[in-house]
């Protein structure tokens, strides 16, 4: 795998599974995230399952623009549709409605 094209990258979040990137991709100056696994597994596991959502043409789920190594670990590449739920749960004081969560 090649390291991946990645441009002005700054840290959106971190789970117990993967850091998330937000920035642009060199070729294009797309808007995109990139998640950095921290287990091979995981990586796996994610791409074999997005890469079943792209191919069954499930548009609501982010495209992958590629995938490969950064920093030393396995990384996905998507589109970014818009703002991540953490945005959105800031901008409602912390709390989601019950309409946001059905």
């Amino acid at each position: 795998m090649t390291r991946l094209p990645l441009r002005n990258w700054a840290l959106l979040d971190e789970g117990c599974q993967a850091k998330v990137y937000a920035g642009t991709t060199w070729q294009d100056d797309r808007h995109a995230v990139a998640k950095v696994f921290k287990e091979e597994r995981d990586f796996v596991i994610e791409r074999e399952v997005a890469l079943k959502l792209q191919k069954n043409g499930l548009n609501s789920f982010p495209a992958i623009l590629g995938s490969g190594e950064h920093e030393g670990c396995q990384t996905i590449l998507y589109s970014r549709k818009g703002h991540s739920l953490k945005h959105f749960l800031a901008l409602n004081g912390g709390k989601f409605s019950l309409k946001t969560t059905v």
